[in-house]
């Protein structure tokens, strides 16, 4: 039998992602063998990823070490040892964030990109190599998958399946809705959340009006049933 490997919380400023959700650990935890852990910064541009942006676990081992962020020119008071800071500003369009830390851009959208260094250091150099400092860029037209509709008790308002399009939830009277209320499509192509569903309510008995509601399922569909007790 395969190992589980030892998740432990991240450094300072390190966000880390499982399965397409942030993970908020204060603890170490343990994951299956065949995991996989996104990695980035938590400000794209402001900090220097340095390490890998994803990490597999492999029987009890990660095949590379946690990364770290570590503070740009802008955090350092301009200091020529720090690597410059990127910025960006969405002039129209959109733009995200994707849990390795790339900008993925929405087609048809403009975004200015800003290097804040020294001008007596010298002009920055733009390239795209791993010599220099740099921000992933994807242009590309981000959809998160339907939801299905075939919870019938369930009630949803979705604007659309595009990057930050949000969905809301509720549930037809005598229902519960169990999960979270409102979900956002990431930049990652998933949504924030799992989308919940709609639990029939425990048998509930009122005593001043005498009534006994009963939720019963069957193959054709949910349905409330009201019982009035005569004395």
């Amino acid at each position: 039998m395969l190992r589980q490997c030892f998740l432990s919380p991240p450094g300072p400023d390190v966000v880390m992602s499982f399965e397409g959700k942030e993970l908020n650990l204060e603890n170490e935890v343990a994951l299956p063998h065949g995991s996989i852990i996104e990695l980035r910064c938590s400000e794209v541009g402001l900090f220097k990823f340095v390490g890998q942006p994803v990490i597999r676990c492999g029987n009890g081992q990660w095949n590379a070490p946690p990364p770290l962020c570590q503070p740009t020119s802008v955090q350092k008071n301009f200091s020529s040892d720090a690597a410059p800071t990127i910025t960006y500003n969405v002039v129209s369009g959109d733009a995200g964030i994707t849990s390795s830390g790339q900008v993925v851009i929405l087609p048809n959208s403009i975004i200015h990109f800003d290097c804040l260094w020294q001008r007596q250091d010298g002009n920055p150099n733009w390239t795209w190599t791993a010599t220099h400092r740099h921000v992933y860029c994807a242009l590309t037209d981000i959809q998160c998958p339907a939801i299905n509709s075939l919870d019938r008790n369930r009630v949803m308002a979705v604007e659309g399946n595009k990057m930050h399009s949000q969905a809301r939830f509720a549930c037809m009277e005598g229902f519960n809705l169990i999960g979270p209320e409102e979900i956002t499509c990431t930049a990652s192509g998933s949504w924030s959340e799992t989308p919940p569903y709609c639990e029939g309510q425990s048998l509930d008995v009122c005593e001043n009006s005498k009534e006994i509601k009963i939720s019963i399922d069957d193959l054709l569909g949910n349905y409330l049933v009201l019982i009035a007790l005569i004395e």
